[in-house]
């Protein structure tokens, strides 16, 4: 091959393409390496046909702003593509063409090209391989790797360039469809995550053993002003009256039945939230793409804070309660034990849990914390 464009120099270049993985940074880098390797003054990589834009997509070394510019503006009139396009000749992924098999320095003084483009972008030897020809399903826009040599300089030798070029179209096809890959990538994740900051219900996307994978603006919302969600160590720990146990119980439950549901309910005292809990194990392909160790989404729903009196007062006249089954259920209500409230009543602990039993009878239900939770409730 020509000086500078030996057969290590080639292996070298298409290693820095495959370990660079389609990050930006890389590119520019080996086309940097690339401009040396092949002693050109510019070198480029572009296609003209960008997919949803009409500008021409560039990465390039050698090129001042104007040229760059002049080049953009251009390149969609490119003679040699013109040319091929209405004689209806091949454009393979691939094909190389040299010096004079593009266009001659003669030719390019007679087109429009020439004129507004060759002149001030200092293109006169040119040499270009098809990376992609736009054609293949799942593929890229046409894609071309172009060398350009100014019009005093020598043209690049056929038979070298063309090998080297051959050699090193593939690993960057490769390295432009992880590219793109990484930035539809990017792009589907910005939009899940767009939608779920959109949802006005607290939504936590979970990984294995109640890891927190992102939680939403509504969810970040309700951790701020409240102590009812508890995270410790990018874990959930805890929901509402659910303790970690319980909470362990609830991912146990969902990943056996694909859902679980809980009522919720906390008080401090002063006002009193109830709400419900959703767990459940998501199959959207949105959602595994952008957090592949996501196990479960839950959506935690919960009613507005209201003050125990007053949510008391509507329960206890909706079930009938006496005054002693209010005291005894607001007083629960705070966290006392029935213990508790026997001494801070001055009755006997018996007497307490006959008013319990009748909040039972009366609201029909089987727990206690399940009576509570009525306070909220409309």
């Amino acid at each position: 091959m020509s000086v500078g464009v030996d057969f290590d120099t080639v292996l070298d270049l298409h290693r820095s393409l495959l370990e660079g993985e389609g990050q930006d940074g890389a590119l520019t880098a080996f086309l940097a390496k690339a401009r040396r390797a092949f002693n050109a003054n510019a070198i480029a990589l572009f296609s003209p046909d960008a997919v949803g834009s009409t500008d021409v997509q560039f990465l390039s070394q050698g090129l001042a702003a104007e040229q760059l510019a002049t080049v953009a503006q251009w390149t969609h009139d490119d003679p040699w593509i013109n040319r091929r396009l209405a004689m209806r000749l091949p454009m393979d992924t691939g094909m190389v063409t040299l010096g004079s098999s593009y266009l001659a320095p003669h030719e390019l003084r007679r087109t429009a090209y020439y004129s507004d483009c060759a002149r001030q972008a200092g293109i006169f030897h040119i040499g270009c391989v098809l990376v992609d020809n736009g054609n293949q399903p799942g593929g890229l826009p046409r894609m071309h790797f172009s060398l350009v040599r100014p019009e005093d300089a020598d043209d690049f030798d056929a038979q070298t360039t063309t090998k080297a070029l051959q050699l090193l179209a593939p690993a960057l096809r490769a390295s432009l469809l992880v590219r793109r890959s990484r930035a539809w990538q990017s792009q589907a994740k910005a939009s899940v995550i767009a939608a779920l900051d959109g949802h006005p219900v607290p939504t936590f996307v979970l990984g294995v053993d109640g890891e927190v994978l992102f939680a939403n603006h509504a969810a970040q919302a309700l951790m701020r002003r409240s102590q009812h969600v508890r995270i410790t160590g990018g874990r959930l720990r805890g929901v509402f009256q659910l303790n970690a146990h319980g909470f362990a119980a609830v991912l146990a439950s969902c990943a056996a039945n694909g859902a679980s549901r809980v009522g919720l309910w906390a008080g401090d005292g002063e006002a009193v939230a109830t709400g419900e809990l959703l767990l459940t194990q998501s199959q959207d392909i949105r959602l595994r793409s952008v957090w592949p160790g996501m196990a479960q989404v839950m959506s935690v729903t919960v009613d507005s804070l209201a003050s125990v009196k007053d949510r008391l007062q509507a329960v206890a006249d909706f079930y009938a309660f006496s005054k002693a089954e209010q005291a005894v259920l607001t007083l629960c209500s705070q966290g006392l034990s029935p213990d508790q409230v026997a001494v801070h009543q001055g009755v006997k602990v018996s007497t307490v849990r006959t008013h319990i039993r009748s909040l039972l009878e009366k609201t029909g239900e089987r727990r206690l914390a399940d009576v509570v939770g009525r306070l909220t409730r409309k």
